[in-house]
């Protein structure tokens, strides 16, 4: 197969505040190829011991969370209302007690949190109000069993805002119809991320010890003692969202965690100007907006090609000269290899071994002399993990799309 001209990830990484190293490579040989990085806040990841921790402003963050190899974290903004994350003060409760600095939390200190509740025949539960959102919210919390397993999320808005969760092994129970996009993640050392989508609207935010993965909405039952309980830390509640992002720790006050930005500039002679390749492998959430995964590009609209990933939850492909083509199926949220061929004979879009659509329309294109990874030249950043993602100046051949992509 044809050699990379730019090469991002694939397991190795290194960066350093404003910067990420990429490599190139020219007859077997590796040259750095240094990546624009920035985030003009702190953000959090998981590092190679499991553990989560906080980067510094325009620090990449290289993720470990059940990939060895790492991957590069590109988020869009989002702001944590709730402020106090971890449940240090300022919540209500009802029938239930926290106990602080009760276990290891997944940041690897003594922070996690006991939720226990009583023998009243009542609802158990932990809460925090905000003021009433009309548009999606994203709402979620790491929880960990112990006497206990079954925790439920729910908003006071609805009886139908709410879904039960196991997390000792990681099942999802009821969904009411007000939530969507319910998900569980194993962070590992018995804790499970929990979240879900309040739909269209949220209003005060319950956590709640429940007896099954069937029960009501803020069910009321009898516990059989007033010690039993489980683990919780690190709750988040996201506006104008769909699906939740990288942990924002708050203490006292709402945070906000801008978004990540990463781009390779003045590589004109490494992107090919009438016909290449590009490639990347992506874990990225479905966020329903007009989000770009990669593109190349003269820094502006007049000379571009990109692939993104459209309102309609499809992969679509734009760029200059006319190219718009969008794939016939909707996909999930989920990890994907995903390429783009284009020469004189027009344009492809690859995906999972496959060539999915095509145009006899060229793409004509001058002066490319930039890499965007995780965005477009919209300027909207997808929410992705990147395992790596490549640029070639030739267009490879099926057979070398087949196995790149497979």
């Amino acid at each position: 197969m044809a050699e990379p001209t730019i090469q991002l990830g694939n397991g190795n990484w290194a960066g350093k505040s404003d910067s990420l190293l990429g490599f190139s490579i020219q007859n077997g040989r590796f040259y750095e190829q240094e990546f624009t990085f920035s985030r003009s806040t702190t953000g959090t990841y998981t590092d190679k011991d499991g553990h989560i921790k906080t980067s510094a402003t325009n620090m990449p963050r290289v993720d470990y969370l059940n990939n060895s190899n790492g991957s590069l974290i590109l988020e869009a903004q989002r702001t944590n209302i709730l402020t106090y994350s971890n449940f240090q003060n300022h919540w209500s409760i009802d029938d239930t007690t926290i106990v602080a600095n009760n276990t290891t939390s997944p940041d690897g200190t003594v922070n996690g949190n006991l939720l226990k509740g009583n023998t009243n025949s009542s609802r158990h539960n932990i809460y925090k109000s905000f003021s009433p959102q009309s548009t999606d919210s994203v709402l979620s919390v790491f929880a960990k069993a112990k006497e206990l397993k079954y925790i439920q999320i729910a908003s006071a808005n609805t009886v139908h805002q709410y879904v039960n969760f196991d997390v000792s092994s990681g099942v999802i129970g009821n969904v009411g119809s007000g939530f969507s996009n319910a998900k569980i993640e194993n962070y590992g050392n018995g804790w499970y991320r929990c979240s879900v989508t309040a739909t269209n609207q949220s209003n005060a935010f319950y956590f709640g010890l429940i007896s099954g993965l069937t029960s009501s909405w803020l069910e009321s039952w009898t516990m059989s003692n007033d010690t039993d309980g489980l683990y919780i830390w690190g709750a988040m509640a996201e506006t104008n969202a769909s699906y939740a992002t990288s942990y924002i720790p708050t203490s006292g006050s709402s945070v906000t965690r801008n978004q990540d930005a990463c781009s390779l500039t003045n590589v004109a002679d490494r992107i090919g100007q009438t016909e290449g390749t590009i490639y990347g492998e992506f874990d990225f959430k479905q966020t329903g907006l007009t989000n770009g995964l990669f593109a190349i590009s003269d820094g502006s609209f007049n000379n571009f090609l990109m692939v993104r990933f459209a309102p309609t939850h499809k992969l679509q492909v734009e760029g200059t000269g006319g190219i718009n083509i969008i794939e016939s199926t909707a996909r999930a949220s989920g990890t994907y290899k995903i390429a783009i061929k284009y020469n004189s004979n027009g344009v492809e879009l690859w995906v999972g071994g496959s060539k999915i659509i095509d145009t006899s329309t060229q793409s004509t294109m001058s002066g490319i002399d930039e890499f965007m990874v995780g965005k477009s030249p919209y300027g909207n950043v997808i929410g992705c993990k990147v395992n790596q993602a490549q640029v070639y100046n030739t267009a490879l051949s099926d057979t070398e799309l087949t196995t790149l992509t497979t």
